[in-house]
């Protein structure tokens, strides 16, 4: 652990930081830097021709003046959750970046251009990256905040990183326009100590495993976030949750009971009176996440109505009939060696990690806009002759799960084929936003004979909104 403590150290008094806060991995070029000493200013130069970059000025700095966000809810890879406040800053080194304007119109130019969609998300564009501040691939990665018009006037966003067992706050700013189409750079990094308030899980009382977690978990990381306030106030949360039991606007919230924890919920639970058209019913309010008043409440019951059928619902997000009379002709699941799948969010960063899918087929989708857009692909393999095809026929999203049903053929007996070595493929588009969900989104590709031909779990961020 203290290896990799020192790595990072390294990394900010180095100096890396300064330049991948200027020019986050746009592209390559030819560049020769020359570093100052620590107080001084660094300049940046990159081959003018490139058309890239003029030139970038930096110095050393506090962060920019935003206001720290002090506590988060984190998720582990296996998916469990726990709570982390921000108690002490031990480091201020960090950078300021002050990017040329015509630089970074340059950069936004080519976000424009459908090219590192990952600029867009201050997430990604620490993660992208890691390596240059002396983090790690693998380290755990949390937005802590986004807004658009920060107390800087710009856009404004802080990301916590555990590498290790030590913690670090990245601060990022938009230096073009403020929106969710411009670009984000990294303006400074510190070390943080943090105490982590809900050890290995949800700190849940008795009964409050009833709850959707998968819902409850999101929305405590929009109030830290300082989103949904509301979820804060009983009275608010009774009102608008109360709607998906059937109470209208003109029903009357009051509470009745308040008991900081009950077998119900360790955490704390409300009783709220409902009365509605001539009568009144009870719902039962808990804390699924603790006790300090940054802890979101939510409906656990309400007596006389029945509960909201939480049956996650299924939309097809694609479909075609054209490969209905496909037929594969060998036994069940005997395809290539090299099929593969792929969703790709990020064509330059999938082209350099993932070389299962032959760059000339990868070539189909280069041109797809992929700041709006994700691309599902099925890659039939290596084949030996003509009359071989894979196509995807249909998409199904159900809460964070994508069903992708593919339809494959290959020559009949006695079916007279062109002898040419093939590379059948085929892809479908679909919206970003489907995939840009908090804990990730799960996709399975099939066959036509419901084989599970590929299952991965993709995230493109914890859910922010």
């Amino acid at each position: 652990m203290q290896i990799k403590h020192k790595k990072v150290i390294a990394a900010i008094m180095a100096l890396t930081v300064m330049a991948a806060a200027a020019v986050p991995l746009l592209m390559p070029s030819t560049a020769a830097a020359k570093w100052f000493s620590w107080k001084k200013a660094v300049s940046v130069q990159t081959d003018a021709a490139a058309g890239i970059v003029d030139k970038v000025e930096e110095s050393i700095q506090e962060p920019s003046q935003q206001a720290d966000v002090d506590e988060a809810v984190i998720q582990t890879e296996e998916g469990v959750t726990e709570k982390v406040q921000i108690v002490e800053a031990e480091t201020k080194q960090a950078v300021t970046v002050a990017v040329d304007q015509k630089i970074a119109q340059e950069m936004q130019s080519q976000v424009e251009k459908g090219q590192y969609a990952w600029m867009l998300n201050p997430l990604e564009v620490v993660r992208h990256n890691a390596d240059k501040y002396g983090f790690d691939a693998n380290d755990r990665f949390t937005l802590l905040s986004k807004t658009y018009k920060g107390s800087s006037g710009r856009g404004e966003a802080q990301v916590l990183v555990e590498h290790g067992d030590k913690y670090y706050r990245v601060y990022l700013v938009q230096p073009n326009e403020a929106g969710s189409n411009h670009i984000w750079v990294v303006s400074g990094i510190g070390e943080v100590k943090v105490i982590k308030k809900s050890p290995n899980r949800p700190d849940v009382g008795p009964g409050v495993e009833g709850l959707d977690y998968s819902k409850v978990i999101k929305w405590q990381q929009n109030v830290d976030e300082g989103r949904e306030l509301w979820r804060l106030d009983p009275l608010q949360v009774a009102r608008n949750e109360g709607k998906a039991y059937g109470f209208s606007d003109k029903a009357e919230f009051t509470v009745t009971k308040r008991i900081s924890s009950s077998t119900i919920a360790r955490h704390g639970q409300i009783n709220v009176e409902v009365r509605q058209s001539g009568k009144t019913y009870t719902m039962i309010l808990v804390r699924p996440f603790g006790s300090d008043d940054g802890a979101i409440w939510t409906v656990y019951s309400v007596s006389g109505v029945t509960k909201p059928d939480q049956t996650l619902p299924t939309k097809v997000l694609y479909e075609t009939d054209k490969y209905a009379g496909w037929k594969w002709y060998k036994g069940q699941g005997q395809y290539p060696n090299d099929i593969a799948f792929a969703t790709i969010v990020d064509y330059e960063a999938h082209l350099k990690q993932d070389k299962r899918i032959p760059e000339a087929v990868l070539e189909r989708v280069k041109d797809v806009d992929y700041s709006k857009k994700a691309v599902l692909m099925a890659y039939l393999g290596t084949a030996p002759s003509g009359g071989y095809g894979i196509g995807i026929e249909k998409v199904t999203i159900t809460g964070n799960s994508i069903m992708v049903q593919v339809q494959t053929k290959n020559p009949a007996p006695n079916e007279r084929v062109t002898m040419a070595i093939t590379y059948p493929a085929d892809y479908v588009t679909i919206d970003r936003s489907l995939l840009d969900i908090w804990g990730g989104v799960n996709v399975t590709f099939v066959d036509q004979y419901g084989t599970v031909l590929s299952k991965n779990k993709l995230v493109i961020s914890h859910y922010r909104g």
